[in-house]
């Protein structure tokens, strides 16, 4: 099985399009982490999967033809001032600022204009605060470099202890 992934971003590095797709789905329960280790990587926020499998006839992606009207998400940057970090001490969710803007990913404008408020938001924790650390983001447009890992965040964020299976 092949990540497909690749194969279908378009010049800006994202993969929107309209597309017909055959597989399975799969509850994150039912999937074996071993048999598909890039499950890993999605975090804890994911419950469902759909697998397209190369050695199943019927299963595949088709690119349709239409152009993608809509496609609509959050761009978000969790951050916190840097005067509130302490070193040995962890933070807390009410320690923290989440800042967002849903966006329409198919338009660019909408996307520099939502990328635009973000900017607006955080100069004016910075105005408050002082300098902010992004701990985490949603995507590669939103600007900063996450100073927290992935899964590090997301244990945070959902401690392990309170996700039931």
């Amino acid at each position: 099985m092949k990540n497909v992934r690749e194969q279908f971003l378009d010049a800006r590095g994202w993969g929107v399009f309209e597309a017909e797709v055959t597989g399975y789905l799969y509850h994150r329960r039912h999937l074996k982490f071993a048999v598909l280790p890039e499950v890993e990587q999605w975090g804890k926020f994911f419950d469902y999967a759909l697998v397209v499998r190369d050695d199943k006839e019927k299963h595949g992606i088709t690119r349709l033809a239409e152009e993608t009207e809509t496609y609509s998400g959050y761009l978000w940057q969790c951050l916190v001032p840097t005067s509130w970090l302490k070193e040995g001490e962890t933070l807390h969710l009410n320690q923290v600022y989440f800042i967002w803007e849903h966006t329409d990913f198919t338009k660019e404008d909408a996307i520099r204009y939502n990328l635009d408020s973000l900017e607006r938001k955080r100069a004016y924790l910075e105005a408050r605060h002082g300098d902010m650390v992004v701990l985490q983001k949603s995507c590669g447009v939103v600007p900063g470099e996450p100073a927290c890992p992935t899964e590090v965040f997301y244990d945070f964020v959902v401690p392990p202890e309170t996700i039931k299976s």
